[in-house]
């Protein structure tokens, strides 16, 4: 007794002087979990909670009492809201609620039975705990009711993500899962944020889109988009030390309220899936709150966020249609890359990273999964593993010079995706971690085309596959796929009790520059009926498959059924399709009921027999068991049907096209050729402003008029399209006119000057006759010999129109002519002149003593006259001598006797 009396006093004295007591602790129920919330001490404190189904009144009771963890002082801030606003936020425990205070704590515990329940919260300071219990200080005195149920997200507030309005609501995970079971972690609860994007747009029931960001992202990546007809959910996964918890969870020793250099390496202890759990929460809750279609949700992410998305649809591959991964990791557990600098190489920052949060890939410590966490992380290992597991659709794109995750364990992954026939497309380039040098597209794919309650073929062993090399950046192309030269139509797909049915065809793809990567039109590949919803066959009986292609069957075989799966080896593909067909019954033979007697079954009505029953026949290939018109083989008009059944309406479509297109201008007079595209066995109706021309039924028609014009074409099948309109505009031809500047004789002033009308960037062209003068381009043209003159005006629509002649004549005798003639001639010199020249005639039988002189301007001005004597047989006068005359063109005429002399003088200054 003295013994325990003296413990009690020195635990009591321990305990005071540990640090203080925690005030004001109450508790809330809501949605099967307990919210408490106190005042924080001073100092850096830790808090642990305790709860019992007794009122807990001092410290002896505390080692009776359930420990559900602890927490840190900084409880109540929402860490993932505070990192991405960059402003500390504080948790809304209730949606009508305003948000916890800054000094105060908080702890959430889920209920794990029904019940009343106490809670205690210790503190420790300085690495002692506190134990003393003050009721109603930090131990509640009223019971909390409580019963088991499902929890629920909160909702914190509404945001913006770019210009879409987002909802954002916090998981409060508790690490203590069950009674008896020790914590998953030493903090007792972890609170994670995720994104709500509601709105959604399109017809039906929208699907769920699941984000997961790359690193230097948060949960508002693609956010910002607008969903489309889906709601979209973005995760989150950084812990309150800012360090992710790479989609899975961390071991149970690690510390999150220490940064990963204050923690250690575990050597022992489980991983636990935490994160998953809190992801497998988000997905259900938005399901089972929000009109989704549940077996249409689709994972997408990037980087760290893609290795996360895929180790989710790994782990639970039931819940998941379809995911796209761009730069993901398959393998956490490889650390062998052949680039040094790999994060994921042993030394290196992610690898070390991840040791700290779950162990050294050499120890290999178990996940609460019951398998070894690097298995459980291993992608190659689990679909080997879990072969038979229904594994989602798959699109990947990887980078042979990824430095953060690397590339030597892609081709082991591929690898094991083809000897496990897990379905999916990959793709490779030579982008590096952040997508420069990349061939492919990241965004080219149609996720949302599949969906977990249907089935689809998976391929392997693809003839057309690329070599993607053993694992370096000199080995294998330099892009390439596995499985992307390959596609099927969901429409074709039956999924029956004895029947699987499906098309499949290869395809091209294109490039991120809209380069075409041409494939091979056929090729061979591995196909496993993947997801199968009612096709069951009985294990040890016997199915059948065949290949058709061009309703010819070209393969076809038997096996017998081991109870895995189902994989028929060496398929023919071809561009224009092949049909895989597997049928299994007790009886010989499946046959297909033909209700419109043209020879052909539906698929989906069928018995087993050993002969064909009458209305029955071995064909299933009918797409409209109605019409007897319509079956594999048949013309195909365009009605809006698939006449032929070959999953295409309409195929002898044609679409009219006119050359030229678009406006055309027309000059005034001229006229322009429409020519249609010309088709096998088509007919022509060309209309203007949308009534048909009389007559104009050929495969071009002659425009000279304005108007809308467009052609109507009609084949052989019916087949009719009408192209788009060409509008023809009628552009005015110029007006063209001349007028003289002065008289048309050139006698008068030894020239004519012709001048065309004027207009805004007009063009001209002088003509004598109808030959075309060079050089004579200006609106003006001096006229010197007789003649009749033209101009051709064109417009800066280059409509041109050419004037009326103007007859230039010459009245006067020749003058300048060889003197051995017998006549006169005159000579001005210099020509040009500075202003002063000589005129010099030879006069031959010139009688008369005398000549007047007279100088005329352009203008047809005299500016100078004067009488000269002359000898009678040579005249010699200088002109300008005292007043140079001004600089321009001049006409020098000399009159003496009954003859006139004329010459041009051009005068520069």
């Amino acid at each position: 007794m003295y013994r325990l009396i003296t413990f009690l006093i020195l635990l009591t004295l321990s305990s005071v002087s540990s640090g203080g007591i925690i005030t004001k602790l109450q508790g809330t129920y809501s949605n099967g979990q307990v919210f408490l919330t106190w005042k924080n001490i001073p100092g850096e404190a830790y808090y642990k909670v305790y709860r019992s189904k007794v009122s807990i009144t001092g410290s002896t009771q505390l080692a009776g009492c359930e420990y559900l963890g602890w927490t840190d002082k900084n409880s109540a801030q929402d860490n993932n809201l505070s990192a991405h606003n960059g402003i500390v936020s504080y948790y809304h425990l209730d949606s009508n609620d305003i948000p916890l205070k800054p000094g105060v704590g908080l702890f959430v515990a889920t209920t794990l039975e029904d019940g009343n329940y106490f809670y205690a919260v210790t503190s420790i300071l300085n690495g002692v705990e506190n134990l003393s219990v003050v009721a109603g200080s930090n131990s509640i005195t009223q019971a909390i009711a409580e019963t088991v149920a499902i929890t629920l997200p909160v909702f914190q507030i509404h945001d913006q993500a770019g210009n879409e309005s987002i909802d954002i609501y916090t998981i409060f995970y508790s690490t203590k899962k069950a009674i008896g079971e020790p914590l998953q972690n030493r903090a007792g609860f972890i609170a994670m944020d995720f994104a709500l994007n509601p709105h959604f747009s399109g017809e039906g029931v929208p699907g769920l889109k699941v984000l997961f960001h790359g690193g230097g992202d948060d949960f508002f990546w693609g956010m910002q988009k607008p969903p489309g007809n889906m709601i979209v959910l973005g995760m989150e996964e950084l812990l309150p030390n800012d360090a992710s918890d790479l989609g899975y969870g961390s071991n149970e020793n690690y510390d999150f309220y220490k940064d990963n250099t204050d923690n250690e390496v575990p050597t022992s202890g489980i991983n636990y899936d935490f994160q998953q759990a809190i992801i497998f929460q988000a997905i259900d809750w938005v399901i089972n709150h929000l009109p989704v279609d549940s077996n249409r949700v689709y994972l997408k992410g990037t980087s760290m966020g893609a290795g996360s998305a895929f180790m989710y649809a790994i782990a639970h591959p039931e819940r998941i249609a379809a995911l796209l991964l761009t730069v993901p990791c398959f393998n956490y557990s490889f650390q062998n890359d052949y680039n040094p600098i790999c994060a994921l190489n042993t030394g290196n920052q992610a690898r070390m990273d991840g040791d700290i949060k779950f162990g050294k890939v050499s120890t290999n410590l178990f996940s609460n999964a019951g398998i070894r966490f690097y298995d459980a992380v291993n992608g190659g290992w689990m679909i080997h593993t879990y072969q038979q597991k229904n594994f989602p659709m798959i699109f990947a794109l990887n980078g042979k010079h990824d430095e953060m995750v690397g590339w030597t364990e892609k081709p082991v992954f591929y690898d094991s995706v083809k000897a496990n026939h897990t379905g999916g497309y990959f793709f490779w380039d030579g982008r590096n971690h952040g997508g420069n040098n990349s061939t492919w597209n990241d965004e080219s794919y149609d996720l949302f085309r599949y969906a977990s309650n249907r089935s689809f073929p998976a391929f392997a062993n693809c003839s057309n596959d690329e070599d993607y090399g053993i694992g370096n950046d000199v080995t294998g192309a330099d892009y390439g796929t596995v499985n992307g030269s390959l596609n099927w139509d969901e429409s074709t797909i039956v999924d029956s009790l004895y029947l699987w049915q499906v098309k499949i065809f290869v395809r091209d793809l294109l490039t991120n520059t809209g380069l075409p990567v041409k494939y091979p039109d056929s090729c061979t590949v591995d196909i496993a009926p993947r997801r199968l919803q009612q096709f069951e066959i009985a294990p040890g009986s016997t199915f059948n498959w065949t290949v058709t292609h061009k309703n010819t069957v070209i393969q076809s075989g038997s096996q017998v059924y081991d109870g895995g799966l189902i994989v028929i080896p060496g398929i023919k593909i071809f561009k224009d399709s092949s049909i895989i067909t597997l049928v299994w019954s007790n009886a010989a033979q499946l046959f297909f009921r033909d209700i419109d007697n043209d020879g052909y079954g539906n698929a989906l009505e069928f018995i087993a027999a050993t002969i064909p029953p009458p209305g029955y026949v071995v064909d299933s290939t009918d797409c409209n068991d109605n019409n007897n018109l319509i079956h594999p083989g048949a013309t195909d008009f365009c009605n809006g049907i698939d006449d032929n059944c070959n999953g295409a309406a309409d195929e002898n479509s044609i679409v009219a096209n006119v050359n030229p297109s678009g406006n055309i201008e027309l000059c005034e007079g001229s006229s322009v050729t429409l020519s249609a595209s010309i088709f096998e066995g088509i007919t022509f109706q060309w209309f203007k402003n949308g009534i048909s021309i009389s007559g104009a039924t050929n495969a071009t028609y002659t425009v000279t008029k304005k108007g809308n014009y467009y052609v109507s074409e009609t084949n052989s099948y019916s087949c009719s399209s009408s192209s788009a309109k060409v509008k023809v505009s009628i552009i005015a031809a110029p007006t063209a006119s001349i007028t003289p500047l002065g008289n048309l004789d050139i006698c008068f002033a030894g020239y004519v000057d012709l001048q065309a009308n004027a207009g805004i960037a007009f063009t001209y062209q002088w003509q004598k006759g109808n030959a075309v003068l060079t050089g004579a381009t200006d609106q003006n043209y001096t006229a010197t010999t007789k003649g009749n003159y033209k101009v051709m005006v064109t417009n800066s629509a280059g409509c041109s129109k050419t004037s009326l002649a103007v007859k230039v004549v010459k009245s006067c005798k020749e003058s300048g002519v060889h003197a051995n003639a017998g006549i006169a001639s005159i000579v001005c010199f210099p020509n040009p002149s500075n202003g002063r020249f000589t005129i010099s005639l030879d006069l031959i039988d010139i009688q008369a003593a005398t000549a007047t002189v007279e100088i005329i301007n352009v203008f047809n001005q005299i500016v100078y006259v004067a009488e000269v004597v002359h000898s009678g047989e040579k005249l010699n006068t200088v002109m300008g001598e005292h007043e140079p005359f001004s600089a321009g063109i001049y006409t020098v005429r000399v009159i003496t006797g009954d003859h006139v002399f004329s010459d041009r003088v051009v005068v520069q200054r």
